[in-house]
């Protein structure tokens, strides 16, 4: 599917999600993201979950793939 800048998907997330994927784009392990915005391991898994749902994705390097052709990356 086309993502891109104007990618309809993209108003689907939270701004917290939108935060966490530049973040899985430096390579940053759930624990690193946690750290990074002050907050749990569990509730950035949460945060990936309900990402994951929200684009169709299923793994982490999907959700990497989505940030980068959507311009959401570092």
């Amino acid at each position: 599917a086309g993502a891109g800048p104007a990618d309809p998907a993209l108003a689907r997330l939270s701004p917290r999600e939108r935060e966490i994927l530049p973040l899985l784009c430096r390579g940053l392990s759930n624990a690193q993201i946690g750290w990074e915005l002050g907050i749990s391991e569990k509730t950035v898994r949460n945060h990936l979950s309900h990402l994951y749902d929200k684009l169709g994705l299923h793994s982490r390097a999907a959700a990497i793939a989505f940030a980068h052709a959507s311009g959401l990356h570092d």
